[in-house]
């Protein structure tokens, strides 16, 4: 898997199926998308790439505030490589979260990464005043000629795979109830149980 961490590398030559998101815990709802990037990629010859960036919007925003991280950058990182993504992009947020929508899908997903197919939950919020949704994505990808899927949110057992209720139940110690969601264990801080190989290579410091 390649990783671009650095801004001023953002390139790609080979054409892309992408999906945009935090991925933070990289449960089963991040899985399910994951999984349909990688079909259309497979079905249009394209590269499965996924866009995360190095912090969580909550965290730029609330500096002080206490905000659960359910995976380290680097399991994360792990993760996503262990379910196929050939390139995993992770954008700076301090330097991308005042695009507008129309701004990050032209000038970075198609200009800069080549991007062909685009997988999203129907959910999906992003820009400036988060103004992109998924109507503007839908007028965007008849205007720049590009695949557009959107998925449901994933549930299991009735419950919806969100990285919110992820955190409530990690707060309240139910770590069972928690992988259930996430599809594989959960490794709090100083875990004795080892989580995926961290490919040594990969350094994830600000840039």
């Amino acid at each position: 898997m390649r990783i671009i961490t650095d801004i001023s590398e953002l390139e790609c030559d080979m054409p892309t199926a992408i999906t945009v998101g935090n991925f933070d815990g990289v449960h089963l709802g991040h899985q399910q998308l994951i999984k349909t990037t990688k079909q259309r990629a497979k079905e249009n010859n394209l590269l499965t790439t996924v866009v995360t960036f190095d912090i969580h919007p909550h965290q730029y925003f609330f500096p002080t505030g206490n905000h659960l991280q359910i995976l380290d950058p680097e399991t994360k990182i792990s993760f996503l490589k262990k379910y196929g993504v050939d390139l995993c992009v992770v954008l700076p947020f301090s330097q991308i979260y005042n695009l507008d929508f129309e701004s990050f899908v032209g000038d970075v997903l198609i200009a800069k990464l080549n991007m062909k197919y685009l997988v999203e939950g129907s959910d999906f919020h992003f820009g400036r005043d988060t103004n992109g949704n998924i109507e503007e994505l839908k007028l965007l990808s008849k205007t720049h000629n590009f695949g557009l899927d959107i998925i449901e949110r994933f549930s299991q057992s009735g419950i919806e795979a969100s990285s919110t209720f992820i955190r409530k139940c990690i707060s309240k110690g139910e770590y069972k109830l928690a992988e259930k969601i996430l599809g594989h264990r959960y490794f709090p801080k100083n875990s004795k149980v080892a989580p995926p190989p961290i490919d040594t290579n990969v350094k994830l410091a600000r840039v």
